[in-house]
């Protein structure tokens, strides 16, 4: 139809159009290169939580504060930044290829030298806009470059069966309790039974996982007293706590079971 349209018209017109129409054309595979040569990590940029996995400065490697890694968090236009010591955190917004963030915020907790020279460090390569590269995700600051992994791939979490899970905290209302001295308690669930070492009594129960949520059906046990009455207390929370329906929640290396305002924290060794 539109060859029709242009053969109908004086040759001068004629060019005109087509000349038009190219130009068109033109400008249309421009503007697609374009896009596609924008981040693909999420519609707007890099979306949800990072481990930096390589440091670059120069071309050559940088090490961190031994024991310590630098996770970067994207969400809601907001800037999340660790580096083993402080949370850290600014505005940002998007533009292409370019992150420009606004004056980074921080706690002001007091770490060991090296970790704050790393926070100040960490900070300084966000005071001028950085670009974004993709495949993998990387944040090029002037020298030095940062390769991002989402933190799904490089922390997953620990699956709940199977794990050897560490008790390390008893959650009563607002307050966290520590786990009294004594002998590691650790729970271990295979198939449908899990079972409790490091109580005063043995325990074992058998469960049910789904939607979320651990239904326990304990076993018969023995009532044996504890020698510390702090263990004895504890031995009585987690046998009330781990009968019945709890919700269940795992990041990474965190198992937490709740239930109302009560619950319990387990955390899988490295």
């Amino acid at each position: 139809m539109r060859s029709l349209l242009l053969a109908s018209l004086p040759a001068r017109v004629r060019r005109a159009a087509a000349a038009a129409i190219t130009l068109v054309a033109t400008l249309a595979g421009c503007a697609q290169q374009a896009d596609d040569a924008r981040p693909r990590s999420g519609a707007s940029g890099p979306s949800g939580e990072y481990v930096v996995t390589e440091i670059t400065d120069s071309g050559k490697a940088r090490a961190l504060v031994p024991g310590s890694e630098i996770r970067l968090t994207f969400r809601d236009g907001q800037l999340g930044a660790s580096a083993g010591c402080n949370h850290l955190s600014a505005e940002y917004e998007i533009d292409g290829d370019t992150l420009t963030a606004g004056p980074m915020a921080g706690t002001e907790m007091g770490c060991p030298e090296p970790l704050m020279e790393q926070d100040a460090w960490l900070t300084a390569l966000f005071a001028e806009p950085v670009q974004l590269g993709e495949d993998p995700l990387t944040i090029t600051a002037g020298d030095v470059v940062l390769t991002l992994v989402p933190r799904e791939q490089a922390a997953p979490d620990r699956p709940l069966a199977g794990t050897r899970w560490l008790l390390d905290g008893v959650v009563q209302g607002d307050a966290v309790s520590s786990v009294p001295g004594g002998p590691d308690v650790v729970l271990v669930l295979t198939g449908t039974t899990a079972t409790i070492t490091g109580l005063c009594n043995g325990w074992s129960a058998d469960v049910a996982v789904g939607d979320g949520a651990v239904t326990w059906t304990p076993g018969m046990r023995t009532l044996m007293a504890c020698a510390d009455e702090a263990r004895n207390q504890l031995d009585t929370d987690l046998s009330a706590l781990l009968t019945g329906r709890t919700a269940y929640d795992i990041e990474e290396r965190t198992l937490r079971l709740t239930r109302g305002d009560n619950g319990l924290v387990f955390r899988a060794p490295e």
